[in-house]
């Protein structure tokens, strides 16, 4: 294979503005550029509204009425690209002096701000762990002391920001495969596996382990020829065809049979973050409320302590899902429609990509909010409790 060049500097652009390519050289690879899938317009869509909104001790997270908006996406895409590196979470280096990543940047405010993030070369998360450095309108990359791992492709790139986020991995990675159909079976396939429901759950999707090339954001990765599939859903909303590709996946393997159909009947579950480690964003009466669900029928279950099969078993049979905002809760793309969802919120920032990923999966859903043991909000991830009976009655709201 041909290394990449290593220009001195790289000028931003976004994926978007490459030049048009047809699907056929997208996969053989006899032109770079990007492919727009039909119809190659932009995406509309509406985030819907929660069933209910309860702030029973008065938390007061949400300005807003979290009432309807709309969610517009450009049309979903794939780049096609000879002699590239791969750096940080995602980010493209081409031969001639670019970068761009999977999303597609067609926002004029949005593109602006994530090279602001960017530039944050102090910052770990913000930077991408890309090595980048502002210089100008440009920037310039060092390379520093990392590896570097060499593939001739084709390589099928399916990287992501936040690679160690699960919720990230089901609403930003797997829904990228619903463009394919499937994957050519010799293609090689990039992708971050911290945890070891990511390898489980691309072989669901029809990846075979043997194919997985484990993207490490700490090397560089020089590759002759990639597929880069584009962020089908920057906010969360799931389209119709990530929604097809996560009902496929479950109809392939039989989950949630037992459950199509039902009017009340089913699982009820309860999603716990209690010895989760690591994190600050902790319900300090979640133990109290685990006996409590416990004594009304619930399942406990501790996602980060399952499989990727018994996770999606548990939620596609699922009747009733409650359970603190996290990553565990995006598993709501495996229920079934009409699946009863309590979201308990304990921060404001992220109720948009909530909502949108809820109202997508065609969810009754609402909000339940906690409240945090002090009102600092610069500080995120912080400890909060949830008012019990309040929670209790409106569970029972539902039988």
């Amino acid at each position: 294979m041909m290394i990449p060049a290593n220009p001195e500097h790289y000028r931003p652009i976004r994926a978007l503005d490459l030049p048009a390519i047809d699907r056929p050289a997208l996969l053989d690879g006899s032109a770079d550029g990007v492919w727009i899938a039909p119809p190659g317009t932009p995406r509309h869509f509406i985030r819907g509204e929660p069933a209910f909104r309860d702030d029973p001790d008065g938390a007061g997270l949400f300005a807003n009425d979290l009432g309807p908006c709309p969610v517009t996406y450009p049309p979903a895409f794939a780049v096609g690209a000879r002699n590239i590196r791969v750096v940080g979470y995602r980010t493209i280096l081409t031969a001639d002096g670019a970068f761009f990543n999977d999303a597609p940047g067609a926002d004029a405010r949005g593109f602006p701000a994530y090279l602001d993030r960017l530039a944050q070369t102090g910052d770990h998360f913000a930077n991408e762990q890309t090595g980048l450095a502002r210089s100008g309108d440009r920037f310039t990359f060092a390379p520093g002391a990392r590896r570097t791992e060499r593939i001739d492709g084709p390589v099928l790139v399916l990287c992501a920001t936040e690679p160690a986020n699960y919720g990230s991995f089901l609403f930003r990675v797997l829904p990228k495969l619903a463009m394919f159909g499937s994957v050519p079976p010799d293609w090689p396939v990039l992708a971050h596996l911290s945890h070891g429901q990511y390898g489980e759950l691309l072989e669901l999707a029809g990846i075979a382990p043997a194919r997985i090339v484990p993207h490490d954001p700490g090397a560089i990765w020089d590759i002759g020829r990639a597929v880069v599939p584009g962020l089908r859903n920057p906010e969360a909303y799931l389209d119709d065809a990530s929604r097809g590709f996560y009902a496929g996946l479950k109809a392939r393997h039989g989950f949630g049979r037992s459950g199509e159909g039902r009017s009340g009947a089913g699982r009820r579950i309860y999603v716990s973050r209690r010895d989760l480690g690591g994190h600050g964003r902790r319900m300090v009466n979640e133990a109290a409320l685990e006996v409590a669900l416990a004594g009304k029928g619930f399942e406990i279950i501790r996602p980060h302590l399952m499989s990727a099969r018994a996770q999606i078993a548990a939620f596609a049979d699922a009747h009733m899902v409650v359970g603190p905002s996290g990553a565990a809760l995006f598993n709501c793309v495996f229920c079934a429609p009409g699946t009863v969802l309590i979201d308990i919120e304990s921060e404001p920032y992220w109720i948009h990509a909530h909502a949108c990923l809820f109202s997508s999966c065609e969810l009754v859903w609402g909000v339940f909010e906690g409240k945090t043991l002090d009102r600092d909000f610069n500080v995120i991830h912080k400890p909060f409790t949830v008012n019990i009976p309040a929670l209790l009655r409106r569970i029972d709201r539902f039988r």
